[in-house]
C-alpha cells in the first residue's frame, strides 16, 4: 500500500484543488529545512504528496489505484536532495523531458514573503572597517575620536534617491511594489519568486531626472566625518560597531562601520608607569 497523500496533507478525499494547494503551502511553509525549526522529512512528504495531488491527472490515476504505485517519482532510500541512488528524486513533478504536467507555486507565500504584501527582507549596504591607533590613557579612559572616512555615501543632492532635487515618480514597472515576479524552473517544477524591480532597485520610485551630483546612483564616494566613542578598558585588537555608518543601499538600510583598535604601549616606562602597568595587568586589560 503506498503513502496516504491526503493524510500527509492533512485534507479530506474530496478537497478542492484550491485546498490541497493552500494545504501545501501551509506545510512548505512550516517545514522548509531553510527555515528555523524545519523539517527536511516532513517537507519532502508534504512536497511528494503535492506534486500527485496537484496533478489533475496524477490525482486521478491516484485516486482510482488507492496509491498503490504512490512515491515512484521520489527516490525509495532516505537520503539528500538529488539524484544519486536513494536520494530525493525530483523527477516526479514537471518540467523534465517526457514528464507530465508540472505544479506552479509562489515562493513568496511559502515564506510569508513578497513586494507589496508581508514581510520582505530589507537589502542592507556593505559593512565596512577601518583601524586607528589610541594611547594607553585613551584606552583606560575613554575617548571620542572624529574620523575621516573616504567611502561611499549618501548623496546630499537628492537624499539618496538617486533624483534631481528628490523628486520622484511611482515606477512604471512594478506600479510601486518594489518588486516583479520572476518564474524560474527548478527541481521543484515553476517557482514564482519576488524579486526587487530592476527599474527602480527595489523602492518603488524612479527619479523623473536624474541627480548630477551622483548621476543617479544616489550614492557616491566621498569624505565623511564619523564620530566613534572609544569605551573605557578598551584592550588591543577589540573593535567597536557603529551602526549606520558603513555603505548605503538604494531602497535599504545602510551597513556598519567596524573600527579596529591597536592601543599603543609606551617602550620606556618610569616606576610609577611600571606600577600602573602591573596593575592593569591584573584586571586584564
Amino acid at each position: 500500500m503506498g503513502k496516504d497523500y491526503y493524510k500527509i496533507l492533512g485534507v479530506e478525499r474530496g478537497a478542492t484543488d484550491t485546498d490541497v494547494k493552500k494545504a501545501f503551502r501551509k506545510l512548505a511553509h512550516k517545514y522548509h529545512p531553510d527555515k528555523k525549526g524545519g523539517d527536511e522529512k516532513k517537507f519532502k512528504e508534504a512536497s511528494e504528496a503535492y506534486a500527485t495531488l496537484g496533478d489533475k491527472k496524477k490525482r486521478a490515476d491516484y485516486d482510482m489505484t488507492g496509491g498503490a504505485s504512490a512515491g515512484g517519482g521520489f527516490g525509495g532510500g532516505a537520503g539528500g536532495f538529488g539524484g544519486g541512488t536513494g536520494g530525493f528524486d525530483f523527477s516526479g513533478f514537471g518540467g523534465g523531458a517526457g514528464g507530465a504536467q508540472g505544479f506552479e507555486f509562489d515562493l513568496g507565500d511559502i515564506f510569508g514573503g513578497g513586494f507589496g504584501g508581508g514581510r520582505t527582507r530589507q537589502r542592507q549596504g556593505r559593512d565596512i572597517q577601518m583601524d586607528i591607533d589610541i594611547t594607553l590613557s585613551e584606552a583606560i579612559l575613554g575617548v571620542e575620536k572624529e574620523l575621516t572616512v573616504n567611502k561611499v555615501s549618501e548623496c546630499k543632492a537628492c537624499q539618496g534617491t538617486g533624483a534631481k532635487g528628490g523628486n520622484t515618480a511611482t515606477c512604471g514597472k512594478c506600479h510601486g511594489s518594489g518588486g516583479t515576479k520572476e518564474a524560474r524552473r527548478t527541481p521543484f517544477g515553476t517557482i514564482n519568486m519576488q524579486v526587487p524591480c530592476p527599474d527602480c532597485d527595489g523602492t518603488g520610485k524612479v527619479a523623473k531626472d536624474k541627480c548630477k551630483d551622483c548621476a543617479g546612483a544616489g550614492s557616491y564616494k566621498q569624505m565623511t566625518d564619523i564620530k566613534v566613542k572609544i569605551p573605557a578598558g578598551i584592550q588591543s585588537g577589540q573593535g567597536v560597531q557603529i551602526h549606520g555608518a558603513g555603505e548605503p543601499s538604494k531602497g535599504g538600510t545602510p551597513g556598519d562601520m567596524i573600527v579596529r583598535v591597536t592601543v599603543n604601549i609606551p617602550t620606556r616606562l618610569n616606576k610609577e608607569q611600571k606600577a600602573a602597568m602591573e596593575q592593569l595587568k591584573k584586571v586584564g586589560l
